[in-house]
């Protein structure tokens, strides 16, 4: 049995704009080009549904008479199944049993429709055969347990059905896929429809844009949104009109403010505005780098199109201040140091230090200064105060001396001495009051310290009471021997505390105290009776002031020669004195020491002693 199927003219001519509605960099151009579908004859040929035997699926050629397109195809299933389609240019003979130059156009499911009732298999073919060439196609069931109607058939190749388009010829059957191994069943005829089309005479084209341009495709450069609208014409097609709207994107990229980093520290740069930035300079966008010196950075910001803008800032790099906090120090325990910073602005210190703020050290230690300058750039720097220890200064014991004695002061503990009230380190000094002496020791760091040394000096009483010819010592305690002023020499036997002179003359006593000190009196002039009066042959003699560290003032009521005699009798000075004449002697050039004023005047012998106290 045969089915005949009229051709129609397929009258859905369409007009569309390639591409639709694009997006393009401002300033690009864009081609905008029209696609007319003009209409087709199609056509349907059937084969036979007459059934009588089956099996999974159908091989079969068919020859364009014309070029035909072959579009989809009618089935004839024993039951619901998926059917695949296959096509391969040329025969199939030769390939029944070889997937080898197949081709599968695509596979849909498909509910069986009544026996003799064709199943429509949605499946978009759309095979174009051209004019004289023959095409192999195998229509199968992939469900092993659902066949497909076929016809047993005459002859193998010989032509079943023909409608001046398309030949179609007599094939086989087989198992699933390509006779899995099995046997080929030949002559057989596949049950079906088969859908085609055929073109219409080539038509002639119109194409009218709303930019006055009448070709297929145009190329304009688009500066901003812009609507384009075609009108085109096909024979046999109605007017058709299709529009297309091209949008421009503008990106808008933002490199962000000018950043200003101190030397050393990081900068990250964060675009914004489009999808990806790439900046010059090797950054990357958000990433922290650590800018070497000022210089302005350029970022490309490119958007979903592959549109781009570009903007700049600016990184510049302050230099970080010279900060010093001066140079190593020492100072001594005790002392207070000073830190201050330079080559910047402010400073912070370590340790609780205050810049320039003077504080005392208690052991030797390292300290930081942190500065920072006009930019808010930082630097350190490290300078070590070295506390040095006190020397220990020894003054020596403290003395007990005889006025007139001599000692040498001696300090240790440190590298030079000063002692106050005149003393010199290492140097003799005669000893005239009880004094404190102290001595400041500097060791070689210049650190100071000092020490007490207690001088006291035991003086003689030398004082004398005269009744008459007798003299009597005023010292109580102690032991006594009494002296001839005029030669100088004791008197033998004379060594208690008074003296009674037996004969005119001058006379002292030399007193040794309790503490064994050793000293003279004062000559005390004695006059017998039938001798000149006593009160005008005394000679009156004084020196002041007494002790001095000067010079003395000499008085005296008689004149004559005068000695300046030392302890040990030896002169050092003589001078004239005139009755009732004041004598002005400079001591400058002596040392420190007991001396004595002696002589003889038209009067008498006398002898004064003096101090002499620097």
């Amino acid at each position: 049995m045969s089915i005949a199927f009229a051709g129609s003219l397929d009258a859905q001519c369409t007009l569309a704009i390639t591409p639709g509605s694009p997006t393009v960099c401002v300033g690009d151009s864009v081609t905008l080009s029209a696609t007319v579908t003009p209409p087709v004859s199609a056509s349907a040929i059937p084969t036979t549904l007459a059934a009588g035997n089956n099996h999974r699926g159908n091989m079969f050629d068919i020859v364009a008479i014309n070029t035909v397109t072959i579009t989809s195809f009618d089935a004839h299933p024993m039951g619901n199944t998926t059917i695949e389609i296959y096509y391969r240019a040329g025969s199939y003979t030769g390939f029944a049993t070889s997937s080898t130059g197949w081709t599968l156009v695509g596979s849909a499911a498909v509910t069986a429709q009544p026996m003799g009732t064709p199943t429509p298999v949605p499946v978009a073919v759309n095979v174009t055969i051209p004019a004289g060439q023959t095409y192999a196609f195998y229509i199968t069931s992939n469900n092993i347990a659902v066949s497909l109607n076929y016809t047993d058939g005459s002859t193998e190749g010989a032509t079943y059905v023909s409608d001046g388009n398309i030949d179609f010829k007599q094939g086989v059957g087989m198992e699933y896929p390509f006779s899995a191994g099995g046997g080929v069943f030949t002559p057989r005829i596949w049950n079906g429809v088969i859908h085609y089309t055929t073109p219409l005479p080539a038509p002639v084209y119109t194409y009218s844009w709303n930019t006055t341009e009448t070709a297929p495709t145009i190329t304009p450069v688009v500066n901003a949104n812009t609507q384009y609208t075609l009108t085109a014409t096909a024979t046999g097609c109605p007017t058709m009109y299709d529009t297309v709207n091209v949008a421009v994107s503008i990106p808008v990229v933002t490199a962000g403010s000018d950043v200003t980093v101190c030397q050393g520290m990081q900068a990250t740069l964060t675009a914004t505005g489009t999808t990806s930035f790439a900046w010059d300079n090797g950054v990357i966008n958000a990433a922290p780098f650590t800018p070497t010196a000022t210089m302005d950075y350029v970022v490309t910001g490119t958007d979903t199109i592959g549109c781009t803008d570009t903007d700049t800032l600016t990184v510049t790099v302050n230099p970080l201040p010279a900060v010093t906090g001066g140079t190593d120090m020492g100072v001594c325990e005790g002392n207070v140091a000073t830190l201050s910073g330079s080559g910047a602005v402010s400073y912070t210190w370590d340790n609780g230090i205050m810049d320039g703020v003077a504080f005392t050290p208690a052991a030797t230690q390292t300290y930081v200064v942190t500065g920072v300058d006009t930019n808010a750039c930082v630097n350190t720097d490290t300078i070590t105060v070295t506390v040095n220890p006190l020397p220990t200064v020894d003054a020596g014991s403290d003395l007990v001396l005889c006025f007139g004695e001599t000692f040498t002061p001696a300090g240790s503990g440190a590298a030079t001495y000063a002692w106050n009230n005149g003393l010199t380190d290492g140097a003799t000094f005669t000893a005239m009051i009880s004094l404190e002496y102290v001595v400041t020791g500097t060791d070689a760091n210049g650190c100071t310290d000092t020490d007490t040394m207690d001088v006291t000096v035991n003086t003689v009483n030398t004082a004398t009471t005269n009744s008459g010819t007798l003299i009597t010592a005023d010292e109580a305690a102690g032991t006594y021997q009494w002296i001839d002023c005029g030669t100088s020499m004791p008197l033998a036997g004379e060594m208690a505390q008074s003296y009674s002179a037996t004969a005119n003359g001058n006379y002292a006593v030399v007193i040794t105290d309790i503490n064994g000190c050793v000293d003279t009196s004062s000559c005390v002039a004695v006059t017998t009776t039938g001798l000149a009066d006593a009160t005008a042959n005394t000679v009156s003699v004084s020196a002041y002031p007494n002790p001095n560290s000067g010079s003395f003032v000499i008085k005296s009521n008689a004149g004559g020669i005068y000695r300046i005699v030392n302890e040990l009798g030896q002169i050092v000075q003589t001078i004239q004195l005139n009755a009732a004449n004041d004598f002005s002697w400079s001591i400058d050039n002596l040392n420190n020491g007991v001396y004595f004023i002696s002589g003889f005047s038209e009067k008498a012998a006398f002898s004064k002693k003096i101090i002499v106290a620097k």
